[in-house]
């Protein structure tokens, strides 16, 4: 009878050892019943030690980090109250505070005699109505002292925030040179603001403040490492999506990350910026975040235009896009104009594309009669989104490469959602990020479909062909600068184009799948452009009322190389307060105009991983892999080109990230499934999958970490104050 062997990796048995593992079928069939000492439960109940190790490590943060001032303080003299007043900026009427200057706002808290002051209890709170924000208002302390080492002038020792919503703010480390004689609270805020204080405590012990949003945030980041460890045996297993464990694990790991990027919609707690308009710049421009609603509207009653009001004086204005000129003008007449929508021939316009209306804006307004919320359609598309991305990465894993494991799939998918400036679109959920959120979907999934159409026998699937056509087609109607993805099909298909299954007689309806498709869309654009602006390839954008002329705008070639760098490696400015980040100022020796958005770094900065790319041209390695090189050059050139289109046209945002981001993922995604092949056999290609994997969750963190920075559009210092000081209370151990 042939031998079988427990584990098909396994050569025919040459020791001893391995012959216990041959197995003759006649004696599997006869010991079948047979009671056989089993082990598996005490090996089982030893591997699960390994799946709680990150809640052990949660928990021993929890108790000994995140609440060490608790734990300190047990080393503290004994709690005193002191008593207290205030010093010639601050007024007192009953027990309520009022600061009336910045010069002598202070509070001086009563010393008699020297001693040791480690911290101060500052129940503080505000005065007036009630606060907006669950973590209320928050005041900022700045203690003085006179000690033993700063005997004749105070030393400032830093700036509390202390938030009065949040308990563990109101106690203030201090650490002074010895003794202190004297005490001065420094009261930073405002000129008018109010706060009530009954009583200072000093050198009082500090609570256990234990947090359940804490708890759970920290064992999602230690499950996270543990999940996409490279050592972990489950990721060491060949992709293979038809294995049932894998499908499950996938899946999981696809709806969590949906569910985190429907909870970014939500952090700016975006409700209040679709409720009404509102006026910006001293009620020169007015502010409508519903700019979809009324392109649905304008839709369903029958034309094209907006159906808002337009000052009597826009007309006259022999260059209406002049934003000075205009915001002069709304001041004076009392009429201010729409903000980011599109004049011409006396009427509002929408400049960005029409598609994200047709597709959820219209049909919702059709069958409820109601407007759809801007950060509803946003939390769709970027689900869409996430599961886009899963179907374009495997898909080009799938044509260009041999082999690789779940767990680099899972990883580099991981890289190329967050990389895909998919958490900028979904924190700012307004009219911006939809036309490209729905152009990745549907460049993704129809780039997806053609790397996908070719069958097992050779021939060509017309349905890949006409849905992957039309859908990157429709991106005329989405961010129109996605159609150039159209030129990805020459490396996809070069092969079926040799062999005659394009431009061909043969190969005529191959080519009709793909250029009829293209043919509607171009047409059924051209046409909705023409009936708005007389022209069949302005889409709007020259005509934005914005911040600059759009019309007069100029174009230097001598501006590119500083938008090359600033898009792909401007490093972050770092400082050493929370949120240790700030925005990086455009100065440069480009004697012009460079628009730009709050900007924190560029692209490699925020996905450091994706360097791997470079790798790719230093070595001569990979010449046996034609397919994969040829479209990788086709990505990088149309990456290149949108860093340069962005540049020129629009300027520098991290929103555009998105325009490019994905292709160089892509690119560096490909470069490094070579480099791990390459050097399978050889410790380098240990070292290069783990550099990979803690490149790729050292930039998912920096990603996620930047949504806390203060000068961002939307930032949550103004419009959630909660989450953001919450996050700064979590950092006290390190005061």
């Amino acid at each position: 009878a042939p031998l079988l062997y427990e584990g098909s990796h396994r050569r025919n048995p040459t020791t001893r050892e391995e012959t216990r593992h041959v197995v003759c079928p006649r004696v599997r069939r006869r010991t079948k019943g047979a009671q056989m000492p089993n082990k598996r439960p005490h090996r089982l109940l030893g591997s699960s030690w390994k799946y709680c190790i990150p809640t052990l490590i949660v928990l021993v943060l929890e108790l000994f980090v995140f609440n060490y001032p608790a734990l300190e303080s047990f080393t503290f003299p004994g709690t005193q109250t002191a008593t207290f007043s205030t010093g010639n900026g601050i007024s007192h009427e009953n027990d309520t505070y009022t600061v009336t200057s910045n010069d002598g706002a202070y509070i001086e808290v009563a010393i008699p005699q020297p001693e040791t002051i480690d911290n101060i209890f500052l129940p503080i709170r505000s005065a007036g109505e009630p606060p907006r924000f669950k973590a209320g208002k928050t005041y900022f302390i700045s203690p003085s002292v006179l000690d033993e080492g700063n005997s004749t002038y105070p030393i400032s020792l830093g700036e509390a925030h202390v938030s009065e919503g949040i308990p563990a703010t109101h106690y203030i480390r201090l650490h002074s040179a010895g003794k202190v004689s004297s005490l001065h609270l420094n009261i930073k805020n405002a000129v008018g603001e109010s706060f009530h204080l009954d009583s200072i405590e000093i050198n009082t012990r500090v609570p256990f403040f234990f947090s359940p949003i804490r708890i759970a945030l920290a064992l999602l980041i230690a499950y996270t490492l543990y999940y996409f460890s490279p050592t972990r045996p489950f990721n060491k297993a060949p992709l293979n999506l038809s294995d049932r464990s894998q499908r499950i694990s996938l899946l999981t790991f696809l709806t969590l990350q949906s569910l985190i990027l429907v909870v970014i919609t939500q952090l700016i707690q975006p409700a209040h910026i679709f409720a009404s308009s509102y006026l910006t710049e001293n009620g020169a421009f007015i502010n409508d975040d519903n700019q979809y609603n009324h392109v649905a509207n304008a839709i369903l009653t029958g034309h094209t235009y907006l159906d808002l009001p337009v000052p009597d004086w826009m007309s006259t204005l022999t260059n209406p896009y002049d934003a000075g000129h205009r915001a002069q003008l709304s001041l004076q007449t009392g009429q201010p104009t729409y903000w980011d929508y599109a004049f011409y021939n006396g009427h509002y316009y929408s400049y960005f594309g029409v598609l994200p209306a047709l597709l959820t804006f219209v049909p919702y307004k059709f069958l409820t009669g109601l407007d759809l919320r801007t950060d509803y359609a946003v939390a769709f598309f970027a689900v869409l989104f996430v599961f886009s991305a899963a179907f374009f990465l495997h898909r080009v894993i799938t044509k260009y490469f041999n082999r690789t494991t779940f767990g680099f799939f899972t990883s580099a998918l991981l890289m190329f959602i967050t990389g895909s400036s998919v958490l900028t679109q979904t924190f700012l959920p307004k009219i911006y990020s939809l036309p490209l959120l729905v152009s990745l979907c549907l460049t993704l999934t129809g780039l997806g479909l053609w790397l996908s159409a070719r069958r097992t026998d050779g021939s060509l699937s017309k349905i890949s062909l006409v849905l992957g056509a039309f859908l990157i087609s429709a991106n005329l109607g989405a961010r129109p600068q996605f159609i150039l993805a159209t030129f990805l099909a020459f490396p996809i298909f070069w092969d079926e184009i040799k062999e005659k299954l394009f431009f061909s007689r043969q190969g005529l309806s191959n080519t009709l799948c793909i250029f009829l498709p293209f043919i509607a869309s171009i047409s059924a654009t051209t046409i909705y452009n023409y009936a708005r602006f007389a022209s069949l390839t302005n889409f709007g954008a020259t005509y934005n009322l914005t911040g600059f002329d759009m019309v007069h705008r100029s174009y230097a070639l001598s501006r590119i190389p500083w938008g090359i760098w600033f898009y792909l490696f401007q490093p972050i400015k770092l400082h050493s307060t929370y949120p240790f980040m700030s925005q990086v100022t455009p100065s440069s020796h480009f004697m012009g105009q460079t628009i730009m958005e709050p900007f924190y770094g560029g692209f490699f900065i925020f996905t450091p991983a994706a360097l791997l790319l470079f790798w790719g041209f230093f070595t001569r390695k990979f010449a046996h892999k034609p397919h994969w090189n040829s479209f990788n050059l086709g990505i990088l050139l149309f990456a290149g080109l949108l860093v340069i289109l962005d540049t020129e046209v629009v300027g520098i945002s991290s929103r555009y990230f998105g325009d490019f981001g994905w292709l160089l993922l892509t690119s560096a995604i490909g470069t490094t499934i070579l480099l791990l092949d390459r050097y399978a056999n050889e410790g380098l290609g240990t070292l290069i999958r783990h550099i990979f994997t803690y490149l790729i969750l050292a930039g998912v963190f920096l990603s996620y970490w930047n949504l806390l920075a203060d000068e961002r559009y939307g930032a949550l210092i103004a419009h959630n104050n909660t989450i953001y000081r919450t996050i700064e209370s979590w950092l006290l151990f390190l005061s």
